[in-house]
């Protein structure tokens, strides 16, 4: 049996787990009840674990559609893991700029993904280099910047071929395709749809 005590941490990430699996209901209160019971036994400020908590409550925030709350608890959530966890800052930062997305405000969203997707690069983190680098293709289609869509799309590509993660390289390669066949770019189009089935040959060859 878990020892709180001796395995806080551990805890908190098990409460966590339960917290969200409200928030997938949409049982948000349930959700932020559990979060704020977890922040309450945290008696030092300086605990990376509210990094942690605060972006989770965020999150929460956010799918309330209560951005005011949402931003309040992600900057107090930046602030700690700037000074004592950098290398979950980007969980944080990602978050935020998609809360900046949604509030309209693209250029600021552009910085933070740029800073987010950056430390999960330096950290190996396949999830956040995705989702960040997804969000930011998101900003350049709002700001109607189609080459600097296909120019993200095509350094995720890169990224995650290099990290051997050939499921979301496929996505990617197809949405490159996909964006090429918007443009009529029959050529570039072509080369990705190659480079998809490449990825899917290498698949089939591996099972």
């Amino acid at each position: 049996m878990l020892d709180k005590e001796k395995d806080f941490e551990y805890y908190v990430y098990i409460k966590s787990i339960e917290a969200n699996c409200y928030r997938d209901m949409k049982e948000y209160d349930k959700a932020l009840e559990i979060f704020r019971g977890l922040v309450e036994e945290i008696k030092d400020n300086n605990n990376p674990l509210l990094g942690f908590l605060y972006t989770n409550i965020g999150e929460v925030y956010m799918e309330k559609n209560d951005f005011e709350k949402s931003m309040e608890y992600l900057n107090e959530a930046e602030k700690i893991r700037r000074k004592e966890d950098k290398n979950l800052l980007s969980h944080t930062l990602i978050e935020k700029a998609n809360l900046y997305i949604k509030m309209g405000l693209y250029k600021e969203a552009r910085s933070l993904l740029e800073e987010g997707i950056e430390i999960s690069y330096r950290n190996k983190d396949i999830e956040y280099i995705v989702k960040g680098s997804y969000l930011l293709a998101e900003v350049y289609k709002k700001l109607g910047n189609k080459q600097a869509i296909i120019e993200t799309y095509k350094r995720l590509a890169n990224i995650l071929q290099n990290m051997g993660s050939k499921k979301e390289t496929l996505k990617t390669y197809i949405e490159l395709a996909l964006l090429y066949i918007e443009n009529n770019d029959v050529s570039n189009a072509k080369y990705f749809l190659e480079k998809s089935r490449e990825v899917i040959e290498q698949k089939t060859i591996k099972k």
